[in-house]
């Protein structure tokens, strides 16, 4: 008999009885039936999650790649899970987000960005002393000597 693989081992099971015959198999005793795969591969299928309509074979990649509804992770690594049409509304805030420093150009997380902006040693602020000159951050304690 023939089935959808994902059907037949669902769970993750390695034994089971045909849904047909009720004879008993192990997962080692299925195999691929190619020329099904081809003929399935080439059949319509619709999203589930919207309106893209295509080949069965490029579903797969639909899910993964550009369906604005199915799920993904953030790509920056902060573990959250989102609908993809959500995915740049939250890189706005992601503060596992690398972010290019404007003064160093080092690359900092969103989230180190913060202190780092404040100390950069290659931040230019107008003397402490008020003496109308603009030195780097690094520079500071060494013009205040002077």
């Amino acid at each position: 008999h023939v089935f959808c693989k994902l059907c037949i081992t669902a769970g993750n099971v390695t034994s089971g009885n045909c849904p047909i015959c009720n004879l008993e198999w192990k997962k080692e005793d299925l195999h691929q039936q190619i020329e099904v795969a081809e003929i399935v591969n080439q059949t319509t299928a619709k999203c589930s999650n919207c309106n893209w309509e295509g080949l069965y074979q490029s579903l797969d990649n639909h899910l993964r790649t550009s369906c604005d509804t199915s799920l993904t992770s953030c790509p920056h690594g902060c573990g959250t899970v989102m609908q993809r049409n959500y995915l740049l509304e939250h890189e706005k805030t992601c503060r596992f987000k690398q972010l290019d420093c404007i003064h160093c150009k080092g690359e900092f997380t969103q989230k180190e960005m913060i202190s780092h902006e404040i100390f950069c040693p290659e931040k230019v602020i107008e003397c402490p002393q008020r003496c109308g000159k603009s030195i780097k951050f690094d520079d500071i304690a060494l013009h205040v000597k002077e």
